[in-house]
């Protein structure tokens, strides 16, 4: 949110069937780099907007892993199912600040890369 470029009519741009997905930047212009954070905030600033109903908690992954896989070209990606290259993570959301402080950490319990398993209880800092 530090670029003064507004915010991006993702609602709009669904319903025209315009290729979206979600990214980060780099520190540049996004402290954090946290990708389930931008993906929050996007869902947030629709609503902002357009109303509680403009973007849901069930379509904002689909940005952030099905159709950001089809914008970079990736349709082997992002889908989990046997063939695929998807990778996974599991979060405890019981510790997820819902107030929106920005201090706030997701719990990273495992992730799964390549179909190999990565345990931790470590803080996810944007990875």
């Amino acid at each position: 949110m530090l670029p003064d470029s507004g915010i991006a009519p993702l609602r709009h741009m669904c319903d025209a069937v315009v290729p979206v997905g979600f990214g980060v930047e780099g520190s540049a212009s996004n402290v954090s780099a946290d990708m389930t954070s931008e993906a929050r905030q996007a869902m947030l600033l629709q609503r902002l907007g357009l109303g509680p109903d403009a973007l849901t908690a069930r379509q904002v992954p689909e940005l952030a892993m099905l159709r950001g896989g089809k914008v970079l070209k990736r349709d082997d990606e992002a889908i989990i199912a046997p063939g695929m290259m998807a990778e996974l993570a599991v979060f405890d959301l019981g510790r997820v600040g819902l107030d929106g402080a920005g201090h706030d950490r997701f719990r990273r319990r495992c992730s799964l890369i390549r179909g190999r398993r990565h345990t931790t209880a470590s803080t996810a800092q944007g990875t």
